[in-house]
C-alpha cells in the first residue's frame, strides 16, 4: 500500500477520533472492569527545548455546549491531576505565560488515566498582549482584559479572593469588600462565566476560598438593558470579573459562626460579649442569606462609662431566573441601647466685643432604637419595580451641665435633663419601564416617595447668668410629614452609527408639613414664639437633552425651574414664594486611551428649613436660625483623570480636579456681650453671652485638588506597595459678626500601604496616613495642623494548628492654635489553635489595648474657635473567641 494511500487513511482514522467524543463516548472501565462516569486523570507538562518542567501551567477542561469548566494547575515537577465527571465532547487546554497554548479533544477509555507528558513551545511573538514577567507572572493585559494569576502572590490558609485582589496593582479594595481597578468599580462578580453569586458584586469574592482560585480576569461588558435598547455598542459598559476555580460547581453552602466574651481590666467587668452568624445557599438562580449579632461592646465605639447593646437580624432573597429577569427581597431588624459620657472643652478667639470666651461641657445621654425596614425589586427586560418600607421608634435623653467664661469670669452656667420619644415611618415606591419605538429608545420613570415623623422632647433647664436663676421646663410635640411624586422621560431621537441624541423631560412636586408646639410644663401655655407651624410645597420642571459620541463622550444640558412656596403660621404668619432658575452643564468624555475629563456646571437650591426665621433655642447660649433672603449657589467644576502606566507590576494614574462656588451659602456667627432684642426675629430677647449662627450668601470659593497614585509590586519582598498623594487649596469664606472672612487653606494628604507576604504561613501589612494643613485667614488668624495615623498588622500561622495576630496603631495629633498634641499607641493581640480536621473553626485569646493607652483625645481648631473633646474610644479588655467556617460546593 502506497504512502499516500496509508496517508490518508490516518487522516480519516485521526478525523473519526475527533468526532466521537460529540456523538457520543464510551463508559470508563475500572480496574474490576466495571463501568463508571468519574475520571482520575494525571499527566505531566515541560518545556519543549529543555525538558524541564513547567510550574504553574493552567490545563483547563471544557465541557461542549456549556460555560462549565474545571482547572488543575501545574506543581513544581510539571506534574497535574485530579478528578471530573467524563462526558462526550470535553476539550482540555494547557497554557502558561510565554508559551504557546495546546488544545486536545479528551479521549480516554480507563476510569484512571495517564493523560500523557506534553511539551509547550516558547510563544516568541506575542504582539497582541503586554507581558508581565516575575518569578511568576502576576498578570498579563490582552486587549481590554486583564489576566491575574493568584499563583503569583502568597497566601494564608482561609484567605479569599479579597486577599489576591489585594496584591494586585491597580486594585483598590474597600473595608466593606467593594473592589475598584483602576478607578473603575466591580459591579458583577462571575465564577466561571456564571452568577453563582447573584448581582451582588461583593459576595463571590468574599465567599469564595483563595487557594481555590486558578484564575482571574476584569474587563467592560454591555448592559444588558441597555444593550437591548440601543445596541451592545452604545451600551452602556460596566467592569466585571470573572473567577476561574480549580473545582467545577453549580451552588456553594456557606455559614460563618463567631462568638465572643471578655471583658475590661480596669473597671473588673467581665460581662462584655458578641455572638455573630451568617449562613447562604448560593446557586445561580437563587440566592438566599441569614444574618445575625448581639453584643454588647464594639471596640470602635465603646465609650467611656458607657455600654452598646446591639441586636441585629435579617435575611435576604434574590435570584436571576431565565429571560433578564431577576428580583430581590431584604429585610432588616435593629435593635440598640447607648449610654455614653463625654466633656468638652471650647475656647473662642477674641473679637472687637471682648477678649475671649470659654465653654466647658458635662454630658450623659442614653438612646434606644428599633427599627423595621423591608425592601424589594423586580426587573424583567423593560420593566423594573422597587418600593420599600420603614418603621423606626426611638427615645433618649440625657443630662448636661455647662459654663461659659468671659476673659476668664464666670458668664453663664446650665444645668439641663432631657427626654425625647420619637417614632418614623417612610414608604418609597418606583417603577421605570424601557421601550423603542420606531427603533427609538423611550424611558419613562415614576416615584412616589413619603414618610411621617412625630416626636416629642421634654426639657428641664436652669439657667444662671448674672446672678439671676431661671429656671424653665418645656415639652416640644413634632410632628411632620413629607411626600413627593416624580415622574420623568427619556426619549432617544436619533442614533446613527457614532451619535445619539435624547430628550429628557421630568415633572417632581413635593410638600413638607412641620408642626412644632411648646409648651410651658408649669403654666399650660404655649409659647408661640418657640413655635413653628410651616408648610412647604416645592415643584420641578427640568427640560434638557443629553448628546453622546457612542463610547467616547457625552454631553448633558438640562434647565430646572423650581417654584418654591413657605407659608408659616407660627410664630408669625410669614410667606415665602420664590422662583430659582437652576441651569446645569455637565460633559465628560474619554480619548487618548486611559483618560478621563468632566466638565460640571449646577446650581444648588437652599435647602426649605433654611427659609425658616425661627430661632432654634434648645440651647439658648447657643442659637441658630435660617435667613429668608438666600439665593441659589452656582458650582463649577473641572475633573481630569488619567491611567499613566499599567504595566511592569505597576499602576500609576493622575487626577485633577478644580471647583468655584458663587455665592456660596456659609455660615454667619454674631456675639452678644449684653442681653439683645432681636426685631427680625419677632423682638426675641437673647441672653448676655449667647451665639448666634445663621446662613448667609457669601461670595466665591475657589477649590484646586491635585492627586497621584501610585502601585508597585515588589517581588524582592513579595509585596505590594500601594501610594497616594493628594494636595488641596481652597480659598472660601465665613462670617464673623455680619463680616465675611477669607479663609485660605493648604492641605498636604498622603498614604502609604505595604502588604507583604513573605511565605504562605507570615504575613505583614503596614500603612501611615499623614495630614498637614495651613491656614490663614484675613484677621490674621494663622493654624498649622498635623495629624497622623500608623498602622502595622502581623499574622504568623506558625505551624498547621497554631496562629497568632498583632496589630499597633499610632495616632499623632497637632495644631499650632492650641499648643496641644496627642500621640496615642495602642497595641492588640491575639493567640489562637486552629480546630477539626479541616481546621475551619478557632479558638482564640484576644488582648485589646494592652498597655492602656487609649486616651480618646481629640482636638479640632478652626478660625472660630478650637474644639477638645474627651471620650475613650475603648479601654483595656481581654476576651475569648470561637470561630467556625463553613463551605460545601456542589
Amino acid at each position: 500500500m502506497s504512502d499516500k494511500v496509508m496517508s490518508t487513511l490516518y487522516r480519516l482514522l485521526f478525523s473519526v477520533l475527533l468526532l466521537l467524543p460529540v456523538v457520543g463516548f464510551a463508559q470508563l472501565k475500572d480496574k474490576f472492569g466495571g463501568t463508571v462516569d468519574q475520571l482520575d486523570f494525571s499527566g505531566m507538562v515541560v518545556d519543549s527545548i529543555s525538558g524541564k518542567p513547567i510550574e504553574h501551567a493552567v490545563v483547563s477542561f471544557v465541557y461542549p455546549n456549556t460555560t462549565q469548566i474545571k482547572n488543575v494547575i501545574t506543581n513544581q515537577k510539571g506534574e497535574f491531576k485530579g478528578q471530573l465527571h467524563y462526558t462526550g465532547g470535553i476539550h482540555f487546554e494547557i497554557a502558561c505565560m510565554g508559551y504557546k497554548v495546546l488544545s486536545f479533544p479528551l479521549i480516554v477509555t480507563d476510569a484512571e488515566s495517564f493523560l500523557g507528558k506534553f511539551k509547550l513551545a516558547p510563544d516568541i511573538q506575542q504582539l497582541d498582549e503586554v507581558v508581565v514577567r516575575a518569578r511568576m507572572a502576576m498578570y498579563r493585559v490582552k486587549g481590554d482584559t486583564i489576566i491575574y494569576f493568584p499563583q503569583a502572590v502568597k497566601t494564608l490558609q482561609g484567605d479569599a479572593v479579597l486577599d489576591i485582589l489585594r496584591q494586585m496593582p491597580g486594585v483598590e479594595v474597600g473595608k466593606d469588600g467593594a473592589v475598584s481597578i483602576d478607578g473603575k468599580p466591580v459591579e458583577r462578580s462571575y465564577v466561571n462565566s456564571r452568577l453563582v453569586f447573584g448581582l451582588d458584586p461583593k459576595l463571590a469574592v468574599t465567599k469564595i476560598a483563595a487557594d481555590d482560585v486558578s484564575q482571574i480576569m476584569a474587563y467592560d461588558e454591555a448592559d444588558e438593558r441597555d444593550s437591548l435598547l440601543v445596541g451592545k455598542e452604545a451600551a452602556r459598559k460596566r467592569k466585571v470579573i470573572n473567577i476561574l476555580t480549580f473545582s467545577a460547581f453549580e451552588e456553594v453552602a456557606t455559614g460563618n459562626v463567631r462568638a465572643e466574651a471578655g471583658g475590661t481590666v480596669a473597671d473588673d467587668e467581665w460581662d462584655s460579649y458578641l455572638a455573630a452568624g451568617d449562613a447562604g445557599l448560593f446557586q445561580e438562580k437563587r440566592q438566599l442569606q441569614l444574618l445575625g449579632q448581639v453584643d454588647n461592646f464594639n471596640p470602635e465605639a465603646l465609650p467611656q462609662h458607657g455600654h452598646i447593646r446591639d441586636l441585629s437580624l435579617g435575611a435576604k432573597l434574590s435570584g436571576i431566573p431565565q429571560n433578564n429577569e431577576n428580583y430581590n427581597v431584604d429585610y432588616e431588624y435593629k435593635h440598640s441601647n447607648t449610654t455614653a459620657s463625654d466633656r468638652q472643652s471650647s475656647y473662642y478667639f477674641p473679637t472687637e466685643q471682648y477678649q475671649s470666651q470659654q465653654t466647658e461641657q458635662l454630658g450623659l445621654s442614653f438612646n434606644r432604637l428599633d427599627q423595621h425596614r423591608a425592601s424589594g425589586r423586580y426587573s424583567k427586560a423593560r420593566l423594573q419595580l422597587s418600593g420599600s418600607y420603614s418603621l423606626t421608634d426611638s427615645d433618649g435623653g440625657g443630662s448636661g451641665y455647662s459654663e461659659i467664661k468671659q476673659d476668664d469670669q464666670l458668664l453663664t452656667s446650665i444645668d439641663n435633663r432631657s427626654f425625647a420619644y420619637g417614632r418614623k415611618q417612610a414608604f418609597n415606591a418606583s417603577a421605570s419601564y424601557n421601550t423603542s419605538i420606531n427603533n427609538k429608545n423611550l424611558k419613562i420613570n415614576f416615584t412616589v416617595y413619603a414618610n411621617t415623623s412625630e416626636n416629642s422632647l421634654t426639657q428641664e433647664n436652669t439657667m444662671t447668668s448674672n446672678g439671676i436663676v431661671r429656671e424653665t421646663k418645656t415639652n416640644f410635640d413634632n410632628e411632620s410629614s413629607n411626600w413627593n411624586i416624580k415622574g420623568s422621560a427619556n426619549y432617544n431621537v436619533f442614533r446613527k452609527k457614532k451619535y445619539a441624541l435624547s430628550v429628557l423631560s421630568e415633572i417632581a412636586y413635593q410638600k413638607l408639613s412641620e408642626y412644632r408646639l411648646a409648651t410651658d410644663v408649669n403654666s399650660g401655655i404655649n409659647d408661640i414664639g418657640r413655635s413653628e407651624d410651616s408648610d412647604t410645597r416645592q415643584m420641578d420642571l427640568t427640560g434638557g437633552i443629553v448628546l453622546s459620541r457612542l463610547g467616547s463622550s457625552q454631553l448633558d444640558l438640562n434647565y430646572t425651574g423650581v417654584f418654591l412656596n413657605r407659608d408659616e403660621v407660627l410664630p408669625a404668619l410669614n410667606a415665602y414664594d420664590k422662583y430659582f432658575h437652576s441651569p446645569s452643564v455637565r460633559f465628560s468624555s474619554s480619548f487618548l486611551k486611559f483618560v478621563q475629563l468632566n466638565l460640571n456646571m449646577k446650581t444648588s437650591i437652599p435647602k426649605p428649613n433654611q427659609f425658616s426665621s425661627r430661632l432654634d433655642d434648645i440651647n439658648p447660649l447657643m442659637l441658630s436660625s435660617g435667613n429668608p433672603d438666600l439665593r441659589p449657589a452656582r458650582q463649577y467644576q473641572f475633573t481630569l483623570y488619567k491611567i499613566l502606566k499599567i504595566k511592569n507590576e505597576a499602576s500609576l494614574r493622575f487626577s485633577l480636579s478644580a471647583s468655584l462656588k458663587h455665592d456660596d451659602i456659609t455660615t454667619n456667627r454674631t456675639f452678644f456681650t449684653e442681653a439683645e432684642t432681636l426685631p427680625q426675629y419677632n423682638n426675641y430677647l437673647t441672653v448676655a453671652g449667647a451665639t448666634l449662627m445663621a446662613p448667609i450668601n457669601g461670595g466665591n470659593t475657589w477649590s484646586i485638588n491635585p492627586a497621584v497614585n501610585f502601585d508597585k509590586r515588589l517581588n524582592f519582598i513579595q509585596s505590594i506597595l500601594k501610594m497616594d498623594l493628594g494636595y488641596t487649596w481652597s480659598d472660601g469664606q465665613t462670617g464673623i459678626n455680619s463680616q465675611l472672612v477669607r479663609n485660605r487653606t493648604q492641605s498636604l494628604i498622603s498614604t502609604a500601604n505595604l502588604t507583604t507576604n513573605f511565605s504562605s504561613t507570615f504575613r505583614a501589612e503596614w500603612s501611615n496616613t499623614f495630614n498637614g494643613q495651613w491656614f490663614k485667614n484675613y484677621l490674621d488668624r494663622r493654624d498649622t495642623r498635623i495629624a497622623e495615623t500608623m498602622l502595622l498588622n502581623l499574622r504568623w500561622d506558625f505551624t498547621q494548628r497554631l496562629f497568632a495576630t498583632s496589630s499597633y496603631t499610632l495616632a499623632y495629633n497637632a495644631s499650632s492654635a492650641s499648643d496641644v498634641y496627642i500621640s496615642d499607641h495602642v497595641v492588640n493581640a491575639s493567640l489562637g489553635i486552629r480546630l477539626f480536621k479541616d481546621r475551619k473553626g478557632s479558638l482564640s485569646l484576644n488582648a485589646y489595648d494592652i498597655f492602656n493607652n487609649a486616651t480618646g483625645f481629640t482636638t479640632d481648631a478652626n478660625d472660630q474657635y478650637i474644639l477638645n473633646t474627651w471620650k475613650q474610644i475603648y479601654s483595656q479588655y481581654f476576651t475569648i473567641a470561637f470561630s467556625y467556617r463553613f463551605s460545601e460546593q456542589r
